[in-house]
């Protein structure tokens, strides 16, 4: 066999179809398919044993022998190429699995005997590499012409290579995790494209699924660390995957999955209910650490027409599991669906909802039961959708998806302006200062403050009649962008509320930093209040707080007489809620507002 026609036609043939081929082995077999093209070793030992028999006691070779055709190399400054020193010949990829379904891939740290496979995947290190050419002991020797056509060759297969590998590594950093090598989206879409295609997919259950409280744990190892702490937990979970199951990285700590049905109690058992055991370094010690999910779950049938439904069900599901039920997990039922597609339909309406005037204010009174008067209100969203009047529990999660919520918001502020002004045209009725309520989402909006002091000067409204009034945050970096939003808004005379006070983190540090102009207290708070002294307790220092800050204090949800003298025996006398009146449209809230009744 001439190994150096094989060579040189093999040369000619990648400059001549370079692009052509994932695999350098492709190529090969092409030009000499009876010639097995082994793979690179940096070490004698970790040859095989029938190519160690035939190899030279050199550092660096280029060896023909029997069985195959091997390329040894040394690092050197000397034609130097920028490649790694193994998995030149296939491209490292987390697939294919062997026979049990372990992940292989088919060299590392040097060339594998017939049928060996390795089962971990490892890191590639880039070294410089400089070959020689030497005749297997036994076969004639080369000649100086001989070797300088073989290096000439193995130039433009290494140049060749090294190209093939940067631009393996190209394509493949686009379909996964640059943090923990899982599928990213475009890489785990293919997947279920594929399973789809070949009818498999109903095998499997789809998976959505969020780390749950994972901030908290980047408060306490940092950032860098929880990374790391990310990729452990990746590592175990593709560890968990078996044959034909993937798991996938969407990035943040939010992961995907397609796991075989009949594991499906095992796996939620070990990502929600057990958690994910690992550990966290900090100061040099090791503490261990168990990671909780929240997951969606769709049981995947033969009402699954689009693949792309596979990931956005599940999805909704998590989004049920968080923000509804507030379970560990959710399996998206038929009526799970139908909500979601309805869901879905909402915001798509949304624009030209809001275009075609379907929401409409709702105004409820906020009394003080000491002086008997009405002296203020707080305005609700309503959407008048087919015909029925929608509150909005039933829309506003859906619309904080995006920023539809902060549009709505504007809205609301700019029907509350022209509400005031109809009001204060009137001779008989004393306009009152009015709550519109603004989304958190609306901390990310560089200038929210502008906005709405643009709006207030559009309908020339005093600032002492409205009051924005926001929700506490349970995020502390959502809590420091409140403080800095409360700040600026305060300097330019815009008035504050927060709402259901005392159920996130915020409370004391915004009236610390920069007091509000009221609070709200929750009205699961003064529910509780009846019956825990504990509770009682608690809310009576709210109060007492709020008094010796002059912040006022407003009770929300008061529906009974109970409820109302509980709370007026604490010291507090601003409230609102049903027992006083239910939210109502501009007309109805005019003439409440002139006939002076604060219940009923």
């Amino acid at each position: 066999m001439d190994v150096q026609k094989i060579l040189l036609d093999f040369s000619q043939y990648l400059i001549e179809h370079e692009g052509k081929f994932d695999h350098v082995s492709e190529a090969f077999d092409l030009i000499a398919p009876e010639v097995n093209l082994g793979g690179i070793v940096m070490e004698r030992k970790d040859l095989p044993d029938f190519a160690k028999n035939a190899l030279p006691e050199l550092d660096g070779d280029i060896v023909y022998c029997r069985d195959g055709l091997f390329l040894t190399g040394a690092p050197t400054e000397e034609f130097s190429f920028n490649i790694p020193n193994i998995d030149l010949i296939e491209k490292m990829d987390r697939r294919p699995r062997g026979p049990e379904g372990k992940r292989t891939i088919p060299f590392r740290q040097g060339m594998l005997g017939a049928g060996e496979r390795m089962e971990e995947p490892v890191q590639i290190p880039m070294v410089p590499l400089r070959f020689q050419v030497f005749a297997v002991p036994g076969h004639a020797s080369f000649t100086e012409d001989e070797h300088n056509v073989l290096h000439i060759c193995f130039n433009i297969i290494m140049n060749y290579v090294g190209r093939l590998v940067a631009s393996n590594r190209l394509k493949n950093s686009k379909l996964t995790s640059y943090l923990t090598g899982l599928p990213n989206a475009g890489g785990y879409l293919p997947y279920l494209r594929q399973y789809m295609e070949d009818g498999t997919l109903q095998d499997y259950n789809s998976y959505y699924f969020n780390l749950r409280g994972f901030s908290l744990v980047n408060r306490r190892f940092g950032n860098d660390e929880g990374n790391e702490i990310i990729k452990r937990y990746a590592a175990a979970l593709d560890a968990f995957a078996d044959h034909g199951e993937i798991v996938g990285h969407l990035g943040g700590d939010n992961f995907v999955a397609l796991i075989r049905k009949e594991k499906t109690g095992d796996f939620l058992k070990m990502i929600c209910e057990k958690g994910v055991l690992t550990y966290g370094e900090k100061g040099g010690f090791r503490s261990p650490l168990k990671v909780f999910a929240t997951a969606g779950v769709l049981e995947i049938d033969g009402d699954v027409k689009e693949f792309g439904q596979v990931i956005s069900m599940a999805a909704s599901a998590l989004a049920i599991a968080k923000n509804v039920v507030h379970k560990p997990y959710v399996f998206m039922s038929k009526e799970l669906q139908e909500q979601s597609i309805r869901e879905k339909q909402l915001i798509v309406r949304f624009p030209n909802a809001l275009r075609a005037g379907e929401f409409i204010p709702y105004y409820q009174s906020v009394v003080d039961v000491d002086k008997n008067e009405i002296v203020g209100a707080e305005v609700f969203s309503r959407w008048l959708y087919d015909g029925r009047m929608m509150e909005a529990k039933e829309y506003i999660r859906n619309l904080e998806t995006d920023d539809s919520i902060n549009t709505l918001d504007y809205f609301m502020l700019e029907q509350v302006c022209k509400d005031i002004n109809r009001i204060r045209q009137t001779s008989d009725i004393k306009p009152v200062p009015v709550a519109v309520n603004f989304s958190l989402k609306h901390l990310d909006e560089p200038e929210v403050v502008k906005n709405i002091l643009d709006l207030l000067e559009k309908y020339q409204i005093p600032k002492e009649l409205i009051i924005i009034e926001m929700k506490e945050s349970v995020d502390q970096q959502e809590s420091k962008r409140m403080m800095v939003f409360v700040k600026k808004a305060k300097e330019y005379g815009i008035r504050l509320c927060i709402d259901d006070f005392g159920s996130a983190y915020s409370s004391l540090n915004l009236f610390r930093e920069h007091s509000a102009d009221y609070l709200k207290i929750d009205k699961t708070y003064v529910r509780a209040g009846l019956d825990s002294e504990t509770d009682k307790i608690m809310l009576n220092n709210t109060v007492r707080l709020a008094g010796e800050l002059s912040v006022p204090a407003i009770a929300e949800g008061i529906e009974t007489h109970e409820q109302l003298e509980f709370m007026r025996s604490l010291g507090c006398n601003l409230m609102q809620g049903y027992l006083i009146d239910r939210p109502m449209p501009i007309e109805g809230f005019l003439a409440k507002l002139r006939s002076g009744t604060i219940i009923g």
